[in-house]
């Protein structure tokens, strides 16, 4: 018989066999993550966004991936403009005042 020992726990079945080879349901998941947008408007992609999309892959399965190659879609690495009309003279006004706080702090 084989048995197959891991972390102390003895098993007969060594678990179900992958429907898709596991290097071609990565570069999937890969590729849909790095070179595609969400089709519904959104900024980036969740694992459950994601699955949904591929159909035949759970959002554990996308988590698990991303995990492996530490990617992380919800971190951007891209700057995003706002629509905001009045965006520039808030952003102006926050910025000085974080530098006031900031000035405060030091004394």
């Amino acid at each position: 018989m084989n048995f197959k020992v891991s972390a102390g726990v003895v098993s007969l079945h060594p678990g179900r066999a992958p429907v898709r080879p596991v290097a071609k349901l990565e570069a999937g998941v890969l590729n849909k993550t790095l070179k595609h947008k969400p089709k519904d408007g959104s900024t980036h992609w969740s694992s459950r966004k994601l699955a949904a999309e591929l159909g035949d892959v759970s959002f554990s399965a996308v988590q698990r991936i991303w995990r492996k190659h530490g990617l992380q879609p919800h971190r951007l690495e891209r700057h995003l403009v706002s629509n905001d009309p009045d965006f520039e003279t808030k952003a102006a006004d926050g910025c000085v005042g974080l530098r006031r706080s900031k000035v405060r702090l030091v004394h």
